[in-house]
């Protein structure tokens, strides 16, 4: 019998299926099974899992009648043909590193934990970065008796960081809910609580690519009316379970908190995404689950006010919050038509809510890499207790600096108050903007390094103009620098913190 079994679950995914089972068959611990579950593929993914089963015994292949739409059903027989004493779950579009399992089954065997559990981070191809998840969570390898002893868990709702000890699974009857999507958010809840044992390590063990231009999104990248419907009845299942088996007060509070924080702040942002004429169902999918809950807990004014108007089924009134979240429940701007004149020149017409009489105004164009790049004055008009702003941006003539290799994959621009000697800088947001729906070819001598074209857009809640045109291998460098960068700034910030530790001893 093999130690572990890891199940890779797919769909209509020969491209990127080789790499998740190449990252299985080279992982450091070599006693484990593949058992590769296809959903009822149309395209060439059975022949592909076939081709790797005749090449290495330990990939077994398990193929569905029909598609089931969605994870649960193929993890679910996965679960049922699995024969190690670990279990542990891939998709086809995303990879191991080549110690996860080893250092999963290192921490789950030294613990006796029932389950053990490590980093992941989300690789972003289009443009390319690497965000990491949950570091102070798995800032160091430790053992928790239970989830009650961290109920920050909770937080960590994917199903495929972690490694579960079958019997655990077996024991206590858990499955992936079939028929819906966001299953992972009941499944590991329910682990979680279960789970007599914690282990957690500070190693990266799962990378999730995210690759935003593929013809059909990733469950996790769509904001429809389904995923939306299905991720609320996930929620109404949880709230059920720990109601049921009476997990105390902080483990229920902190789902709530997670709830607030990370979920409704997403449904937020797809609400603001989605178009008009979606917007009041999905709302209504919102106020029906919100109507279930208690007072939300203290957590940040702009949350408490989208909760409130979500509450009861305020369109106008979540929608302002949504942007106030938006903009980190600061003072921010509003770009209302972004309009493309002789040339390549772009005018910028907006609003702001709230200004100090008498300010000077200007628009800053800032890189994600590189710091201020230009500014742009703008004229305002009084409105009320607001104002109107209006700029022209001479793009012929900042090319050169707008489209530079150490800018990044966008240019983020926000407004510059000035009143007397105070300067306040807004950020901008850009919902239902009336923007450029083609690209503007922008002179420049880096054009075979950057391209030639930006596209203003609003991109997770600013304002940006994105270097549409940037080459693959641009962009890889950028990925490079940038990681490099925080890499740096991770190592003084550990260096401070043992000076300051030892100047305290």
């Amino acid at each position: 019998m093999p130690l572990v079994s890891v199940v890779v679950i797919g769909y209509n995914d020969a491209q990127h299926l080789p790499a998740a089972i190449r990252s299985a068959q080279r992982q450091t611990h070599r006693d484990l099974e593949i058992l590769v579950v296809d959903d009822a593929s149309t395209d060439a993914t059975p022949a592909v899992a076939r081709r790797f089963a005749d090449h290495d015994a330990r990939v077994k292949v398990l193929r569905l009648d029909e598609n089931s739409g969605g994870c649960s059903r193929p993890r679910n027989v996965g679960i049922d043909a699995a024969q190690g004493r670990y279990v542990m779950f891939l998709d086809s579009d995303d990879e191991l590193p080549r110690r996860a399992v080893a250092r999963l089954v290192a921490a789950a065997e030294n613990a006796e934990a029932d389950l053990a559990s490590g980093r992941w981070v989300r690789r972003h191809h289009h443009p390319r970065r690497v965000i990491t998840a949950h570091d102070e969570l798995y800032a160091r390898a430790r053992v928790v008796s239970s989830i009650t002893d961290e109920p920050r868990l909770l937080y960590d709702t994917p199903a495929w960081n972690k490694l579960y000890r079958r019997t655990l699974i077996t024991d206590n009857g858990l499955t992936f809910p079939e028929g819906m999507l966001y299953e992972d958010l009941l499944f590991t809840t329910e682990a979680f609580c279960a789970a007599n044992r914690i282990a957690l390590i500070p190693d990266v063990v799962y990378v999730w690519h995210v690759r935003r231009t593929a013809l059909s999104l990733s469950i996790t990248n769509r904001g429809d009316l389904r995923a939306w419907r299905d991720r609320f009845e996930a929620h109404r299942r949880i709230d059920a379970f720990l109601s049921a088996h009476r997990v105390g007060t902080a483990l229920t509070a902190a789902k709530q908190r997670k709830f607030l924080e990370l979920d409704f702040v997403l449904f937020l942002r797809d609400l603001r995404q989605a178009a008009g004429p979606d917007r009041p169902a999905l709302l209504a999918l919102a106020t029906a689950y919100v109507g279930t809950l208690p007072e939300p807990p203290a957590t940040r004014p702009d949350l408490r006010a989208a909760f409130a108007a979500t509450l009861h089924g305020d369109l106008p009134g979540v929608l302002d919050a949504a942007d106030r979240v938006a903009a980190g429940d600061r003072p921010y701007g509003v770009v209302q038509q972004v309009t493309v004149t002789e040339g390549p020149r772009v005018t910028v017409d907006g609003t702001v809510a709230e200004a100090p009489t008498g300010a000077d105004a200007r628009l800053e164009l800032r890189g994600r890499l590189g710091g201020l790049l230009a500014a742009v004055p703008a004229t305002v008009e009084r409105d009320g207790t607001g104002l109107r702003f209006h700029a022209d941006i001479d793009l012929g003539r900042l090319g050169r600096r707008l489209l530079t290799p150490r800018v990044g994959p966008e240019v983020r621009l926000q407004l510059a108050l000035t009143a007397g000697d105070s300067t306040s800088v807004l950020p901008l947001i850009a919902r239902d903007a009336d923007l450029p729906a083609d690209d503007i070819h922008v002179p420049t001598p880096w054009r075979a390094v950057t391209g030639n074209r930006l596209r203003f857009v609003e991109r997770n809640g600013r304002f940006v103009a994105l270097l549409a045109g940037l080459p693959p291998t641009t962009d890889a460098a950028i990925d490079l620098a940038g990681r490099a960068r925080t890499e740096l700034l991770r190592r003084r910030r550990r260096s401070d913190q043992s000076s300051r530790s030892e100047s305290d001893s």
